[in-house]
């Protein structure tokens, strides 16, 4: 298995939390994409080609309101 920096139980818990994640990809996404912060880096087609069209956009979403948001109040 290749699952590059994912390698604490919380990566992957915290992964399946994720929306568009599932019990049945989280494993590919792990083994595809090097950590969370490139995950977080991916454009919307990416996520969409990795995951599928419409779990896609539900991440890509949440990333970008939730994660890149929040991150942007930060001061």
């Amino acid at each position: 298995d290749n699952l590059g920096d994912w390698s604490s139980d919380v990566c992957s818990s915290d992964l399946r939390n994720l929306p568009g994640i599932t019990t049945k990809n989280y494993r590919y996404v792990m083994s595809k994409v090097d950590n969370i912060e490139a995950l977080c880096g991916m454009e919307l087609k990416e996520l969409q080609e990795l995951i599928g069209v419409e779990p896609g956009r539900s991440l890509h979403a949440f990333i970008q309101n939730d994660v890149v948001g929040r991150s942007m109040d930060s001061p």
